[in-house]
């Protein structure tokens, strides 16, 4: 069938949108074919149909690698994401159908519907995934992405799609003098937004605030091999002699990723080797280690060491994997925890404090604030937001993607944090185990990454030092207000869906 082809066109390109193919301009058009398919079906059944379809093989796609961790996680969030484009499609199908002179009213309600939908299958709490955002596949385009200080993530997918509705209006037919202003509408506001993105990136980044020398450890140790006892000795010695190597260029803060600590650093603290190395070269650390505290209480951690090899604080990670690090709604699903932690999944409990690290710049004369992510917590934007809102003038993300094999996920991973930093306008630090690590600007610029001579920038062993500098941060709109653009996106469709629902009442009336 047309629509089946249609519907598999538009999953290829939105797939190609997106790492390892990173062919981002096709993100624009890549719904197109998803809406002409949806026009034409005869009944919102059917447009929810295909719809579903889309979504469904653009996330087997796109997150084929989870396949390294759970054939069954893969397909049970596959089915439950498609959910979301499905009831996308039939709300589009509702307004698609409804008057010609409602029409003009689409270039804007199709792109609201499809940024609710991301917000809701993002943030809707536990079950939320917000990976592969259709704005992620515009991280490496600076000029684009700069307004999502003003209306963040959600606000560039609106953009994109907003210009995809455009192209499917104009080629839906209709008057000529409509068509004109569609496409003048499009255009003007997709110039507009690249104007503002380039003035922004021509501004100077204005007075330097305090400077820190950060290292960033990159240890590339295999998920197999990472709580092997038997190993433990020889990844000690990997990250300590790294760090080790990092002390001779003088800085001021080494991060080690997360879990890097092979054991519990709580626990092994006294005797720890790192507390030791730490006080020796009087350098702050950063790790995450796993942490317990008493029995059965386990944490997915980050410790702050001072230069003394003072265990100064610790966050804790608030934003835990659902059936990766803990089993959700225990008093209904507590018949799968057996099965569950027979397949590796974790017990860990929930951190509550927003813990802001604090250190003392190059100079000694100031002190910079930093707050902390732990794994996927990067691509939660309301966490990065509270930290900076806790006055964090930088965010460090300690992961681990090495569960994903060589996969795009540590790419796909690293779109969700150029995001963060420019929501916020803070500079973002990542030290990832297998990659990506490396330092991005509060512009959204990966400025620099872990490398080896081939270039190569996952999947090696490595060290990168650079000095940052940190400000206080400006306040961007969008970190004072959050998610109002979704609302304001929710707000605008429901009179709309009114109007159109009360106009079609009045014709079956006659």
């Amino acid at each position: 069938m047309k629509w089946k082809r249609l519907t598999l066109f538009s999953v290829v390109l939105q797939v190609i949108a997106f790492p390892r193919f990173e062919l981002s301009w096709f993100a624009w058009i890549a719904l197109v074919p998803l809406l002409i398919a949806i026009q034409k079906t005869k009944n919102l059944k059917s447009a929810f149909k295909i719809s579903y379809y889309c979504g469904f093989f653009f996330f087997l796609c796109s997150i084929f690698w989870l396949r390294y961790v759970t054939w069954a996680g893969l397909f049970f969030l596959c089915f439950y994401q498609a959910v979301f484009f499905g009831i996308f499609g039939v709300l589009s199908k509702f307004f698609m159908d409804g008057k010609k002179r409602f029409s003009f009213l689409l270039l804007f309600i199709i792109p609201a519907l499809w940024t609710v939908s991301e917000w809701f299958r993002a943030e809707i709490p536990v079950m939320g995934f917000g990976w592969n955002l259709l704005a992620y596949s515009q991280a490496e385009n600076l000029w684009g992405i700069q307004s999502a200080k003003w209306v963040g993530a959600y606000g560039i997918s609106f953009l994109v799609a907003f210009v995809n509705t455009g192209f499917f209006l104009i080629l839906r037919g209709g008057q000529k003098s409509q068509k004109i202003w569609i496409g003048t509408a499009c255009s003007a506001v997709f110039a507009f937004n690249l104007v503002y993105g380039f003035s922004e990136c021509q501004k100077n980044e204005g007075p330097q605030g305090p400077i820190l020398r950060i290292a960033v450890i990159q240890g590339n140790v295999d998920q197999e091999e990472k709580w092997d006892s038997g190993l433990r000795g020889l990844i000690f010695e990997k990250y300590l002699k790294l760090t080790e190597f990092a002390s001779f260029d003088d800085p001021d803060l080494a991060i080690w990723p997360e879990a890097a600590y092979p054991g519990f650093f709580n626990e092994d603290y006294s005797t720890s080797p790192v507390r030791f190395l730490s006080e020796q070269l009087k350098l702050p650390m950063l790790l995450g280690s796993p942490h317990r505290e008493g029995e059965g209480i386990y944490m997915n951690s980050v410790y702050f060491l001072s230069s003394g090899g003072n265990l100064e604080s610790r966050y804790d990670k608030i934003h835990l994997v659902p059936f990766g690090e803990y089993v959700p709604f225990k008093p209904f699903l507590s018949f799968l925890e057996p099965y569950a932690y027979a397949l590796g999944v974790s017990d860990f409990s929930a951190g509550r404090e927003y813990t802001i690290f604090e250190l003392a710049s190059e100079d000694r004369r100031q002190t910079v604030r930093l707050g902390a992510l732990i794994c996927f917590e990067d691509v939660v934007p309301e966490l990065a937001r509270k930290f900076v809102r806790k006055d964090a003038q930088g965010l460090v993300v300690l992961t681990n993607d090495a569960w994903f094999g060589q996969s795009a996920a540590s790419y796909q991973h690293l779109q969700a944090s150029v995001f963060r930093a420019v929501e916020n306008s803070v500079p973002v630090i990542r030290s990832a185990n297998i990659g990506v690590s490396g330092f991005i600007s509060s512009k959204g610029k990966v400025e620099d990454r872990v490398k080896n001579e081939r270039g190569y920038d996952t999947w090696i062993t490595g060290v990168l030092i650079r000095p940052v500098a940190f400000a206080n941060p400006p306040g961007t709109f969008y970190q004072k207000t959050g998610f109002l653009f979704p609302h304001v996106c929710l707000a605008g469709i429901l009179p709309a869906f009114l109007m159109v629902w009360a106009g079609r009442r009045r014709k079956r009336s006659l």
